[in-house]
């Protein structure tokens, strides 16, 4: 049975490749929300998209591993030091 509580690496990918994934809508999925994470998504679009993409490719080629990165972490950028 499938726990609708826990985060799916599905549907962070889904979030992160389609348009809410460069207002961090994937992050806040992850358990990452707050001001400062939609602050930077959207004073920074440019760069809010770069990150959303790098979440989305990360995950896709490093799998698990990187996803689990994501949870509940608080950096804006989670695939960096």
């Amino acid at each position: 049975m499938l726990n609708d509580d826990e985060p799916t690496k599905t549907g962070y990918l889904v979030r992160a490749f389609f348009w809410p994934g460069f207002i961090g809508l994937h992050r806040s999925y992850m358990g990452t929300g707050g001001e400062t994470m939609w602050y930077k998504y959207l004073c920074i679009p440019i760069y809010g998209n770069i990150v959303g993409c790098v979440d989305f490719w990360g995950v896709v080629f490093k799998g698990d591993e990187q996803f689990a990165k994501y949870k509940d972490n608080p950096k804006f950028r989670v695939w960096g030091n």
